[in-house]
């Protein structure tokens, strides 16, 4: 008997070490949650829809988040640390899916939980459309076995609307963030942890398809909720708070934004380190904040770091790398060195075609910028047919009434009016005809 009782200690103490030690082995090689993951907290994004004209969100105008837009994400202190350990989570949870399909079958909650944490990963690394077809299957198999309200579900439900805004469309992404409120304010509560989240995230989509007064007025709400319910510190708190800055960006209120951004800088920097992505995202903001109040070479000079930091942390081609780039060719911009900005945003335009894909927002921003650039460098012809691009294309992506659309049809204006001088010097000077909307910059929204 006695043997027994020590085959089943032994037996329950290896049980106990693999339920502490894999899963924290996994969150910190990953920064999931290794059992559930509600989503990546940022993309920037990556979410980072687009704003309007001169302040442009990203998936998550992360973008997201949201992320290596990863709640908790491990950071890395040396090169490539962070990204080396985002590639690692995602290997292995390739390979727990596999394991649980074999093991337990396709539609074991466990294998599903495995689904949808890899879909996750996949997000953390920035392959955008792998994240949602998995996440498309995540929620079907979901509502299928655990039904339309289980909390598991609610979730998948939750990480594809992610997935849709990081993917660059933002209105299928605000219909399901609204249903998923809906849905967790019935059955979570007001003050549950993940029906703040899904406000948050409404308040985001609000921003991405132009609704910036509603956005603003939600993520008031949900800050006021989340230092009530979390705590001041609490790194979803410092993301809500990091979003109404955003918001005050979008709604005109600069200066709010400005002293709201370098308050947001400052706690990230004390709370999660100067290397975690959210502290990235709160720089490269608090520089949007400089730039709209006129301090254009204390942007310049944070972009710069912004960007070097984040080719070291997440790699050149992650979605959040691709927006410092084009975030620093504005500031070239801004300081007058328009070859400088025109040579980096042809590479950021040919990255987030190859990357994002031709019709995602940022694309379309990045597209947008080059047409200014162009026209700054007199290169008017350049100028006037790829603005008429940018035109049809933001109609067609984002409707006739976007904030950006309507950026596009003014800059196509006076492309016109730049190339038609061109002609007739008598009429007017190619250096004062183009009378474009300055060139986009991209906070960026934790989503």
């Amino acid at each position: 008997m006695a043997a027994l009782r020590w085959v089943v200690a032994v037996v329950a103490s290896v049980v106990a070490f693999f339920a502490v030690a894999v899963p924290w082995a996994v969150l910190s090689a990953g920064g999931h949650d290794p059992w559930e993951v509600i989503g990546p907290v940022e993309r920037c994004g990556r979410g980072r829809g687009a704003g309007r004209s001169g302040l442009v969100g990203l998936p998550g105008r992360c973008t997201r988040r949201r992320c290596a837009r990863t709640r908790g994400a491990a950071v890395g202190t040396r090169e490539g640390e962070h990204a080396g350990r985002v590639q690692d989570a995602l290997e292995l949870r390739e390979r727990v899916l596999a394991d649980r399909e074999r093991v337990l079958g396709d539609d074991h909650p466990d294998t599903l939980s495995a689904r949808h944490n890899l879909a996750n990963s996949y997000s953390a690394v920035g392959r955008v459309q792998d994240a949602l077809d998995l996440g498309e299957r995540v929620l079907a198999d979901r509502e299928r076995v655990l039904g339309d309200d289980h909390p598991d579900t609610l979730s998948a439900r939750h990480n594809l609307a992610v997935s849709y805004s990081d993917a660059g469309r933002v209105q299928d992404a605000l219909e399901l963030r609204e249903r998923v409120l809906a849905d967790r304010e019935r059955v979570l509560g007001d003050d549950h942890p993940d029906t703040l989240t899904a406000r948050h995230n409404l308040a985001v989509s609000y921003s991405a398809v132009g609704r910036f007064q509603d956005a603003l007025n939600l993520s008031e709400r949900v800050l006021a909720d989340r230092e009530r319910v979390l705590g001041d510190d609490h790194p979803d708190t410092l993301t809500a708070r990091h979003n109404l800055a955003v918001s005050y960006s979008d709604a005109g209120r600069v200066q709010d934004a400005l002293n709201l951004s370098e308050r947001v800088l400052a706690d990230r920097e004390r709370v999660l380190g100067d290397d975690h992505p959210d502290t990235l995202t709160a720089r490269s903001n608090l520089a949007v904040s400089y730039s709209a109040v006129g301090r254009v070479q204390d942007a310049l000079t944070l972009r710069e770091r912004v960007l070097a930091d984040r080719e070291r942390v997440l790699g050149d081609d992650h979605p959040d790398t691709l927006s410092a780039r084009h975030n620093l060719a504005v500031s070239y911009s801004a300081v007058g060195r328009f070859q400088d900005a025109l040579n980096l945003s042809e590479r950021v335009l040919a990255d987030y075609e190859r990357v994002l894909g031709d019709d995602h927002p940022n694309t379309l921003t990045a597209r947008h910028n080059l047409a200014f650039f162009y026209g700054a460098v007199g290169r008017f012809q350049d100028a006037l047919n790829l603005s008429e691009r940018v035109l049809a294309d933001r109609e067609r992506v984002l409707g006739d009434d976007h904030p950006d659309t309507l950026s596009a049809r003014h800059n196509l204006a006076r492309a016109r009016d730049a190339a038609a001088a061109v002609q007739q010097p008598d009429t007017a000077t190619p250096a004062t005809a183009p009378d474009h909307q300055p060139p986009s910059a991209t906070p960026e929204q934790p989503v």
